[in-house]
């Protein structure tokens, strides 16, 4: 089987695909990944062959990113998500020609893609090939507007849904989508895609629990002062804390408490297996990191769409607090700590989803659900 794996570049984007990618060349499948620059990087380093796509400036130019971004930050919920998807459709309006041509040579049996990376779904009914999508949040962020756009750009059939055979896949832990989604799609395991190798620097002696804390780019830099509350918070509590702060550090270094330590860049996976708990943003990735390690969680939600969804299930499966963004002062960040290392149940919660993931089908055979679904789609 000949695979396609679209995605955008972010590391939230990227990385699940080339999880899935990951499988399904171990399953001895040809994989080509299609994505814009950083993406591409990231497939390269796994080893993968790329096709690279054109990104709008709001991708190659971070400050114009934050700049967009910050433009929705006091727009209503359903408005913000407007916004961001305006920006999917704009990025896939510009990848569609690049799929086609990396479609034309390399003549795929399926188009897999991760839900926002929509220029999958055109290439897919442009050239009749079936589709295969990613989904971690389901269809109230299914960008229905957008598609019909880019349908009408490209002179397709106009459609409440795709017009080739298409495969939905839930990625998840048992217990993250509410039961409704389930009937959507094929729930999966977290196609998390191995990190690259890279050394751990020599970590502090602790004197107590080990944390990890993250709060993403995009939460840096739109909410800097968010980041200054929990280093505080961390002082004030019995632990270590390791805390990456991308292009921060030295603005920060002044504010570090003396049972911190601050590093712009941290590899995740490593560090994650040497810690007690976690303190994030309330992005998909970070959360079956943690869930898939058994890891309890702090959660400060940032502006991103997502992430209010991502926090709300993770509370309700219990291995979580959030502290929600009109809400998070040093104290309530604080009160959050002492419940991540003190409250049994919380880390029963988080023990128990660690559980359900290893109690879950192998990737291997979603990559086998996949061929099943790509032999009979073109019989």
């Amino acid at each position: 089987m000949r695979i396609l794996v679209h995605a955008l570049c972010e590391h939230g984007h990227i990385r699940p695909m080339l999880g899935l990618a990951d499988a399904a060349r171990s399953a001895g499948h040809d994989v080509l990944v299609v994505s814009e620059a950083r993406g591409c990087d990231a497939a390269a380093k796994l080893g993968f062959d790329t096709a690279r796509a054109p990104e709008p400036d709001f991708v190659s130019d971070v400050e114009a990113y934050h700049r967009r971004v910050a433009t929705f930050a006091d727009l209503s919920f359903a408005q913000r998500v407007a916004g961001i998807q305006s920006m999917f459709r704009e990025r896939a309006e510009l990848c569609v020609p690049t799929l086609l041509e990396a479609a034309a040579d390399f003549r795929p049996d399926v188009i897999a893609r991760e839900r926002t990376a929509l220029a999958g779904t055109i290439a897919s009914e442009k050239l009749e090939v079936p589709g295969v999508i990613f989904d971690w949040l389901g269809s109230p962020w299914r960008p229905k507007q957008s598609l019909a756009q880019l349908r009408e750009r490209w002179k397709l059939e106009p459609s409440d849904t795709s017009t080739v055979p298409s495969l939905v896949l839930l990625g998840g832990v048992p217990g993250w989508f509410e039961t409704e989604l389930l009937a959507e799609g094929q729930l999966i395991r977290p196609p998390l895609a191995p990190d690259p190798p890279a050394e751990l620097p020599e970590l502090p002696n602790t004197s107590g629990p080990l944390l990890y804390v993250t709060l993403g780019t995009v939460s840096i830099k739109n909410e800097p002062e968010l980041l200054s509350r929990v280093l505080e918070a961390v002082g004030r509590s019995p632990v270590t804390a390791l805390v990456t702060a991308p292009g921060a550090v030295e603005r920060l270094r002044s504010e570090c408490p003396d049972n911190a330590r601050l590093f712009d860049f941290l590899p995740q996976g490593a560090v994650l297996d040497r810690v007690e708990g976690v303190v994030a943003h309330a992005g998909w990735g970070t959360i079956m990191d943690c869930l898939t390690r058994g890891l309890p969680m702090v959660c400060l939600p940032g502006r991103q769409t997502d992430n209010e969804l991502n926090a709300r299930r993770l509370e309700r499966i219990g291995a979580g607090t959030v502290v929600p963004r009109d809400a998070n002062t040093v104290e309530r960040i604080q009160e959050a700590l002492d419940a991540l290392l003190s409250d049994t149940e919380l880390r029963g919660a988080a023990r128990s989803s660690k559980a359900a993931y290893e109690d879950m089908a192998p990737l291997a055979d979603v990559i086998e659900d996949i061929q099943r679904f790509a032999s009979t789609s073109a019989s």
